[in-house]
Parts: structure tokens; C-alpha cells; sequence
């Protein structure tokens, strides 16, 4: 039996100053699947994520989010900003799963369990609903050329 090791990007947006370029780099490094455990941008205009109005960057619709000044002291304080970057692009939803086929995966989709017992509610109300994040996989089945 084969073992099968995706490469999983947890927060991955976060650190994205260019997502769509990160994500070409996942797919050449990646034989068969690819999950994203991560931020995205929404059609909401209020967040707590202080991100901008929405735009379009490397040709897909997403915000900006604002990165913490470089220094050491906030790098021990805050382990998820991003530690070069002065701004990240969170994708929408739509444009994360159409990335991920645009840059080879013909099987896409975003996975809920995670968010089980509760599915319903969390997407409505919990944490899913306020923090905006999700799990996006890509799977090559080996359909495209």
C-alpha cells in the first residue's frame, strides 16, 4: 500500500504577498494533493481582520491584509503574521478553488468535517462564519493534460 503525503499549508494566506504565484509553486513540488487550512476574503465589508476593500490582485478578487511592522518582539507575540511582509492578499472562496485548478488540480473542493458536529451552525454563526477560514483541497486525478 502506498503512502500518500499532501503538502498542508496551514495559514498559508496569511503569508501570501502573491497567493496565486505560491500556490503555482505547491503544484510544482506536489504529485497528487494539496490542502490549504486557511484564511479568505469575503463580500462582507465589516471584519476583525482590519482587511481592505475588496480587489482584484494577480488577476483574482480578494483583500488585503495588514501585516504587524517587522521586529522580533512582535514575531515571538504574534507566530502567525507573516514575517516579511508588510501586507498579505486573502483570496475569496471562489477564486482560492479556481487558483488551485487554473494551476493543476482538475478535483477541487472545500472540506467542512472539520467543522462537525455542527456544520450548519458554524457556518452561519461559529467560528467559520466570524474567522473566515477554511480547508480547501486539490486533487490531480490525472484528467487533464
Amino acid at each position: 500500500m502506498a503512502v500518500l503525503t499532501p503538502p498542508f499549508a496551514v495559514g498559508s494566506s496569511i503569508i501570501w504577498s502573491a497567493p496565486r504565484a505560491f500556490l503555482e509553486l505547491l503544484s510544482r513540488i506536489t504529485k497528487r494533493v494539496v490542502i490549504l487550512q486557511t484564511h479568505f476574503a469575503t463580500e462582507r465589508e465589516t471584519n476583525e481582520f482590519n482587511l481592505s476593500s475588496l480587489t482584484k490582485w494577480e488577476g483574482a478578487a480578494g483583500r488585503w491584509y495588514p501585516e504587524p511592522a517587522p521586529g522580533v518582539e512582535i514575531r515571538d507575540q504574534d507566530k502567525w503574521s507573516a514575517w516579511e511582509n508588510q501586507k498579505s492578499f486573502w483570496l475569496t472562496r471562489p477564486w482560492i478553488l479556481q487558483s488551485l485548478y487554473e494551476v493543476g488540480f482538475d478535483l477541487v473542493f472545500e472540506q467542512f468535517d472539520s467543522l462537525a458536529p455542527s456544520i450548519a451552525t458554524e457556518m452561519a454563526t461559529g467560528s467559520y462564519h466570524t474567522q473566515d477560514r477554511g480547508t480547501f483541497v486539490g486533487v490531480r486525478t490525472g484528467r487533464l493534460p
